[in-house]
């Protein structure tokens, strides 16, 4: 993705963590916003985003790109032993070591899951635990599995 979040078909295919021939059928038959330069397809990440919203299921993502776009600062009073500042920039590898991909942490951090209380958040409606499921290509179960395991490295860290 380019600066101005253009990407091309690769680009598209490493943000949703789908296969090129899913990308290309979804341009070719307009079920994804796209637009032909020559013979070449773009995206503008903006206008995927907008219709990732408004795909049934996608609720958590839209509740993820709200948050990030608030840029709020932290609070100063927070306390010292916060999950966050505790994991800190060990987050990758928390996530890696709990059973992630590197494609699901890449779609996690794509979607600011930068500390594990989103994670929960987003688990804690049917929609969201959906939402969260589809984005990361994993079953309910296989999730619960990853978080529980997570849980524990954060446990271990504290």
């Amino acid at each position: 993705m380019d600066k101005n979040g253009i990407m091309d078909v690769d680009g598209l295919c490493d943000y949703l963590q789908a296969s090129r021939s899913t990308v290309y059928k979804l341009s070719q038959n307009a079920e994804v916003p796209a637009h032909k330069v020559g013979r070449n397809w773009r995206f503008f990440r903006d206008e995927i985003d907008q219709w990732l919203r408004s795909r049934t299921g996608a609720s958590v993502l839209a509740t993820l790109r709200e948050d990030e776009s608030k840029d709020k600062p932290e609070p100063k009073d927070e306390p010292k032993d916060d999950v966050k500042s505790t994991i800190g920039s060990s987050w990758d590898v928390m996530l890696a070591e709990s059973g992630f991909s590197n494609g699901q942490i890449e779609t996690l951090r794509a979607f600011s899951f930068d500390s594990p209380e989103k994670i929960m958040k987003s688990m804690a409606t049917k929609a969201g635990r959906v939402g969260l499921c589809k984005a990361l290509r994993l079953s309910e179960d296989k999730l619960d599995e990853i978080m529980t395991a997570l849980v524990a490295k954060i446990d271990e860290r504290r």
